[in-house]
């Protein structure tokens, strides 16, 4: 039986001696770093976020450990393999992760789920995840067709059937297994469906997230009438499975965004980014590249914090983030919460 799994944004007051350097300071390490290994992608998604930045590059295998090196002195402890492209797609994925592993990285993948047997259960690297989360997006071959543009769907949900089981036989359940549904006008009807899935494949947690910035997002309708279903969902949710998500939309409510120093973004070509939500205002984000600088020094550098200053005085560049639901929305909003306070008292 899978373990539920619970969520709070507060858990980011965890990191309290980074808000402290930020208030300070004005920067801090990051303690995430979401790293896009490779450009390259079986899949031809709709609205695909990545698909203008598409250069079939891969990061040098040459080039971990350095990286690695750099993570350890700035502390950052989580590392997530992400898109980019598929991750698993990158020619050295095993090699790579192995490095990571090895030098006690907690970490976490996110993938189409198309080569989770070749890639990562026949390698023997499940035990190496803290957590993986496929991006399914439909419960059925013809919607995944029409999404993700494959006929694999049946392979991903065997791939999902198999890493499951491996997870339980082999690791003792230790990787959170989850599926991530990104929900557009025509699939959003499809919900119990989903979960139905997760709970038949036995995973730990489902997501549902609106799809943003596309001809085919959810309408303001669809997005009210199936926020109240989710809601429903989750309160009579009686199964294994954890449900989170929401489908309204997120909004930059504080003065600025003052966490993106949090989490750390670098890209197969090095580039490093002040934060995920680069689409549309790349030039503006690029503040380093790890194959001219070390890590520790970007982060250090005036670069970066020109381009923060940027961001946060810029308020076209600003009201960009509103384009996307982001996390860090809801934890600049705790920020500014814990500095006018002076701490949070948690009751959980």
């Amino acid at each position: 039986m899978p373990e539920k799994l619970i969520y709070t944004p507060y858990r980011v007051v965890y990191q309290k001696d980074k808000f402290e350097k930020i208030k300070k300071e004005g920067w801090c390490f990051p303690s995430t770093l979401s790293f896009l290994l490779n450009d390259s992608c079986n899949h031809k998604c709709i609205g695909c976020d990545a698909m203008d930045f598409k250069s079939n590059k891969s990061f040098p295998l040459s080039k971990i450990p350095d990286l690695i090196k750099d993570l350890k002195e700035m502390n950052c402890k989580n590392v997530e393999f992400c898109g980019g492209g598929e991750p698993t797609m990158h020619p050295d994925f095993e090699k790579i992760v192995r490095m990571f592993y090895e030098n006690g990285f907690i970490l976490g993948l996110i993938t189409n789920g198309s080569l989770l047997k070749e890639k990562v259960i026949d390698n023997d690297l499940v035990k190496c995840f803290n957590w993986i989360r496929v991006s399914t997006d439909a419960s059925e071959a013809k919607m995944h067709k029409k999404i993700h543009g494959t006929d694999d769907f049946d392979k991903i949900v065997e791939n999902i059937r198999e890493l499951v089981n491996v997870n339980k036989e082999k690791n003792n359940s230790k990787t959170n297994i989850s599926l991530r549904f990104l929900l557009y006008e025509f699939n959003v009807a499809d919900m119990i469906h989903m979960y139905n899935l997760s709970e038949e494949l036995g995973v730990n947690a489902i997501n549902f997230r609106s799809a943003r910035n596309c001809s085919n997002q959810i309408t303001p309708e669809q997005a009210e009438k199936y926020e109240r279903f989710l809601k429903l969902l989750k309160e009579e949710n009686s199964g294994h499975v954890s449900i989170f998500g929401t489908l309204k939309k997120s909004e930059l409510k504080t003065k600025q965004c003052y966490l993106h120093w949090l989490w750390a973004i670098v890209t197969s070509s090095g580039d490093v980014l002040l934060c995920c939500w680069y689409q549309g205002r790349y030039k503006t984000h690029v503040v380093g590249n790890v194959f001219k600088n070390t890590l520790v020094d970007i982060y250090k550098g005036e670069a970066y914090k020109r381009a923060a200053k940027q961001l946060n005085s810029n308020k076209e560049l600003l009201n960009m983030c509103n384009n996307y639901d982001c996390r860090y929305h809801k934890y600049n909003e705790i920020y500014e919460e814990w500095d006018r306070e002076g701490d949070i008292i948690l009751f959980i």
